[in-house]
């Protein structure tokens, strides 16, 4: 009698949960993303596919498309409980340049309410657009990475512009920039016409940020978007020192590095490795060492000097950690110093880790 009960107590609780659950179907994904797609290109086709989780067969009986561009198919038959269906998507990019967003009602016979799914993309018309090919909702960047490359520290503001796109059919506004203070970013225009390009002008004083070597930041752009609001972009830099006011005279007395540019550390089994390069100074001053930086976090260093005096050698100890790395390794340091002759010098590490 006992194991009645609980029969009855379990098939209770497994329909409460069915008839809590808000979807009878569940759909893998609700939206998918075309990227940039050629207007000559022929349909783009995404198939969106559900499960049935309800105790019952479930039939699609009606699928909607917002636009008559978008044409949908879907699975005729029932689907039974624990089985799979689809719904496929057919967009027609002819004569549709620029920014989509189209949606597809979904409805059931098991669902008073419509489920809704949705495509959007880009239709490019020619190879202008194809050079923006990275897209944050509306707003297509050639390249998300904004890059200044190498720029001195005697510098006050220098300026790179950016082109930037508005993929939409309507007026693009920025509302908000968020940045530290030695990044600056202007648009021209602020209000960026539908279907048209802009330029973003990207503003970095050196002498603020006051440090050498590689450099990277977040930056982000807020929109008049409904979705998407938010555009993150990274920031790069290499700052090095300045020579071009140098005399021949401070050129002769200038330090000169000298480095062991490959270090092989063997074999990796899981236990840190602690090695060292040697840096000497060959020159007649004294040798900054204005930023000494590995290219992985997996190389950390006891200490670092910021200056090796005229004539003498240092060793740069530091520790290697190969977990969660595995196969043949190279890793590099790189050294900015005040020698004009070689202002960034590069160690390359060697490891295979088993």
């Amino acid at each position: 009698m006992k194991w009645q009960v609980f029969i009855f107590l379990g098939w209770m609780i497994s329909v409460s949960v069915v008839a809590q659950r808000k979807e009878t179907i569940q759909f893998d994904s609700k939206e998918h993303d075309f990227g940039i797609i050629k207007e000559t290109g022929g349909l783009a086709v995404h198939r969106f596919e559900f499960t049935n989780f309800s105790l019952f067969p479930v039939k699609v009986v009606a699928v909607t498309a917002s636009c008559g561009c978008t044409s949908p198919d879907w699975t005729k038959e029932a689907i039974e409980p624990g089985k799979t269906g689809s719904i496929t998507a057919s967009f027609d990019p002819r004569g549709r340049p620029g920014y989509f967003n189209k949606t597809i009602e979904v409805k059931t016979d098991a669902d008073a309410s419509f489920y809704v799914l949705t495509i959007k993309g880009t239709v490019s018309t020619n190879g202008e657009v194809e050079r923006f090919k990275e897209s944050i909702g509306l707003l297509q960047f050639i390249s998300t990475a904004v890059n200044m490359g190498r720029v001195k520290m005697s510098s006050d503001w220098l300026y790179k512009d950016f082109e930037i796109r508005n993929a939409s059919r309507e007026v693009l506004s920025i509302k908000n920039v968020t940045l530290p203070a030695y990044i600056t970013l202007d648009f021209f225009p602020k209000q960026i016409p539908a279907e048209s390009q802009a330029v973003l002008r990207v503003g970095f004083n050196p002498k603020k940020k006051n440090q050498y070597g590689f450099i990277q930041e977040s930056i982000s752009i807020e929109t008049n978007e409904k979705e998407e609001v938010v555009k993150a972009l990274t920031f790069f830099a290499t700052v090095e020192e300045n020579f071009d006011n140098l005399s021949s005279e401070e050129k002769a007395k200038s330090p000169r590095i000298y480095v062991d540019n490959k270090i092989d550390l063997g074999n990796y089994k899981g236990q840190n490795i602690k090695s060292r390069f040697v840096v000497t100074n060959a020159g007649k001053t004294p040798l900054k060492l204005l930023a000494v930086q590995p290219n992985c976090t997996c190389i950390q260093f006891d200490s670092l000097p910021e200056k090796i005096e005229a004539g003498k050698s240092v060793s740069i100890y530091f520790t290697f950690s190969g977990e969660h790395r595995k196969g043949s390794l190279q890793k590099f340091i790189t050294l900015y110093t005040n020698d004009p002759n070689k202002p960034v010098e590069r160690v390359m590490i060697t490891v295979f880790s088993e």
